[in-house]
C-alpha cells in the first residue's frame, strides 16, 4: 500500500467528462457522484490502514481488501475519474453497462468500502480497549 494517501489524494482530481451523451443522463450521473464518493472514501479507509501498526497481523488482511476494491473499481461508462494507487486499470475494455446498470454496481462498490472502513474502525476499536 505505498504511498496510498498521497496517491489517493490525486484522485480528487478530475480529468474529464467523456461523452457528453451520457452526462445527460441522471442515472450515470447519479453513478458518477457515488464513484468519487467511494474514491473519497477509500482515501479516508486507506489513512485508517496506515494507523495500524507495520507488526499488526490485521494489517496485511486490510491491506488485500483494500486492494481487491481497487483491483475490481469499475468506471462510470462516458465518465473518467483519475484515482490513482487503488490499483484500477485504465487499460481494460470498457463495460457495456445500462445507467442502471451503472448505478448498481457503484452503489455496490460504495457499500463494499463502507464495510471495509467499518472493519478497520470496530477493529481499531477493539484494540484500544485491550
Amino acid at each position: 500500500m505505498k504511498n496510498y494517501l498521497f496517491t489517493l489524494m490525486l484522485s480528487i482530481v478530475f480529468i474529464g467528462w467523456g461523452c457528453k451523451e451520457a452526462a445527460k443522463d441522471p442515472m450515470l450521473i447519479e453513478a458518477f457522484d457515488i464513484h468519487k464518493e467511494s474514491v473519497d472514501i477509500a482515501a479516508e479507509t486507506v489513512e485508517l490502514w496506515e494507523k495500524l501498526p507495520a507488526s499488526d497481523s490485521m494489517r496485511s488482511t486490510f491491506d488485500a481488501r483494500l486492494q481487491n476494491w481497487g483491483d475490481n473499481l469499475i468506471e462510470v461508462p462516458g465518465f473518467h475519474y483519475h484515482h490513482d494507487g487503488l490499483g484500477h486499470h485504465h487499460g481494460r475494455p470498457q463495460l457495456e453497462l445500462t445507467p442502471e446498470d451503472a448505478l448498481l454496481i457503484q452503489k455496490e462498490f460504495r457499500d463494499s468500502i463502507l464495510s471495509i472502513r467499518q472493519s478497520i474502525l470496530t477493529y481499531q476499536s477493539r484494540q484500544t480497549q485491550q
